[in-house]
């Protein structure tokens, strides 16, 4: 009988052919990774647009725009200091999260402890890993829902001049100059109109990520606030132009609200300093390669680069220095 010729791999074949599929795959793996992040960044742009558009509906409903610290006075005589992120709820058919807040109380209220922790999708980008995640408060039994969304305050602080208090108690000084450059803030609403630099070079709102000191027990330990759409500080709800997108440059916050893990992560810098919010500014932050998303005041998102020169990206946090730069800079 004649001998049947075997048909296979031999070792050496084997080898190969792994080698070959490995090369493959680490060539792909960017490809996919990347194809991903893209995907998640045009999410991100047309969370930012319905953003955009809920604060024009605002202004068309009310004839301005919402105010970026509400300063009316709630029944117990407090500020009532809700956030333009949470003023413009119903405009983003959000309308049960909206119905949760009892508006005759501050936004801190214990009857608006539940409204606080609605996590909103919109405010969310899936770049970031805010999903699902709250901050508990110290000292209360309360959790606020992670974002990543916040308004622009212009190109310095919350306020020009807070007398070296927080916002709540500047308030009631009247030598507080609450005024900003920006589209937004504290106690005073805008119209459309201030904004001489027109619409389309005007900041609306941006990108932040989210702190991670999620999990802070209830004996007053220090906590990240950046990254929450119903708290009305700087980096929480509100950003400025003070620093370029992503920079280096830290984040600064009222003392004692960077995280209980200094230093802080390289991608989100952040130094505690006064609780003088006219000094607190905070930069608009993403992981995406290279860049940021803002939306402007006639309702486009561009997605602005983190190498932006300082000046035109100042111009474009402000409504009316009379700078020309375009806010529709060539897409990267």
């Amino acid at each position: 009988m004649g001998r049947r010729t075997s048909h296979g791999f031999t070792l050496v074949e084997l080898l190969v052919v792994i080698a070959i599929i490995g090369i493959l795959v680490a060539l792909l793996l960017p490809a996919v990774q990347s194809a991903r992040e893209a995907a998640r960044r045009i999410q991100c742009t047309n969370h930012l647009k319905q953003v955009g558009l809920a604060i024009l509906n605002f202004e068309s409903a009310h004839g301005e725009l919402p105010v970026g610290w509400d300063g009316d006075l709630a029944v117990d005589n407090k500020p009532k200091a809700f956030t333009p992120l949470s003023q413009i709820l119903p405009y983003l058919e959000e309308g049960i999260a909206d119905a949760l807040f009892d508006r005759d109380q501050t936004f801190l209220a214990e009857a608006n402890y539940k409204s606080l922790s609605q996590r909103i999708q919109i405010y969310r980008c899936p770049s970031d890993d805010a999903e699902g995640r709250a901050w508990h408060h110290p000292g209360v039994d309360l959790l606020f829902a992670r974002s990543n969304c916040v308004v622009c305050f212009g190109t310095g602080g919350m306020a020009k001049n807070t007398l070296g208090l927080y916002v709540e108690s500047a308030f009631f000084n009247p030598a507080s100059d609450m005024e900003t450059d920006g589209a937004f803030r504290p106690v005073k609403a805008r119209r459309l109109k201030e904004l001489t630099d027109g619409t389309s070079k005007s900041a609306l709102a941006s990108e932040v990520l989210a702190g991670h000191d999620d999990l802070a027990n209830n004996v007053g330990t220090l906590f990240d606030e950046r990254g929450l759409w119903v708290w009305p500080h700087m980096g929480s709800s509100v950003y400025s132009h003070a620093t370029t997108p992503n920079t280096s440059v830290p984040d600064n916050l009222i003392t004692g609200r960077c995280g209980d893990s200094p230093p802080a992560p390289a991608d989100m810098p952040c130094v505690g300093t006064t609780i003088d919010q006219a000094s607190h500014f905070a930069a608009a932050r993403s992981h995406h390669p290279r860049g940021v998303n803002l939306v402007l005041a006639d309702g486009h998102v561009s997605f602005f680069s983190n190498e932006i020169d300082f000046a035109a990206w100042q111009m474009i946090g402000a409504i009316n220095d009379g700078g020309s730069t375009s806010a529709r800079p060539p897409r990267r």
